[in-house]
């Protein structure tokens, strides 16, 4: 097992698949796109990656709300490329990652009111919360991030891919993010 630390917009962005570029080798041995605690875009940018380069993939996401952070993307003869800080890893330029992902979502809901779903989707809590108003305010965040995990599935599957949503065990009481979100081309052996 190799792994690749690198800024994931530049997997996306890059051709990495030509032999011509200094990055060329990185998909020609790859057998899939693994990311674990994705924040934000992060999550997006990984599953877009692997479809460019029609691979399997296995993204555990993390933090929603993150996800409409615009990326600030310098790198011109003027301004000094700026350094992959921890708010630009989960954050994408908005030409590179749209929201909502899919056209599903996207005949349902606008940009703005994406806004509010993903911002609704991050919740926490200690789980030990009994009232019914606390209890059902966690009904309705962890149904938003359904919807999300939904809609960055949606848009792989009108990619062509073959996609499936598991739960994993709750590792203590306050871990709140328990998707793994798995996708391969369809028809594909994986």
């Amino acid at each position: 097992i190799e792994t690749l630390q690198q800024d994931l917009l530049d997997l996306v962005v890059k051709d990495t698949t030509a032999d011509s570029s200094e990055d060329g080798v990185l998909f020609k041995c790859c057998s899939a796109v693994v990311s674990l605690h994705a924040c934000g875009a992060a999550s997006d940018l990984s599953i877009s990656a692997a479809v460019k380069h029609r691979l399997p993939f296995a993204v555990s996401p993390c933090c929603i709300g993150k996800v409409m952070k615009s990326r600030d993307v310098r790198g011109s003869n003027s301004l000094p490329p700026l350094p992959v800080s921890s708010i630009n890893r989960s954050a994408a330029p908005t030409d590179v990652i749209a929201y909502p992902r899919s056209k599903w979502l996207g005949n349902m809901i606008t940009a703005d009111e994406y806004q509010l779903l993903a911002a609704s989707a991050d919740y926490g809590g200690s789980g030990t919360e009994s009232n019914a108003p606390e209890l059902s305010r966690r009904r309705r965040c962890r149904r938003a991030k359904q919807i999300v995990e939904s809609d960055r599935l949606q848009w792989a599957k009108e990619q062509g891919y073959f996609t499936r949503i598991l739960e994993l065990p709750r590792i203590g009481s306050r871990y709140a993010k328990r998707e793994l979100l798995l996708g391969a081309v369809q028809g594909s052996r994986a």
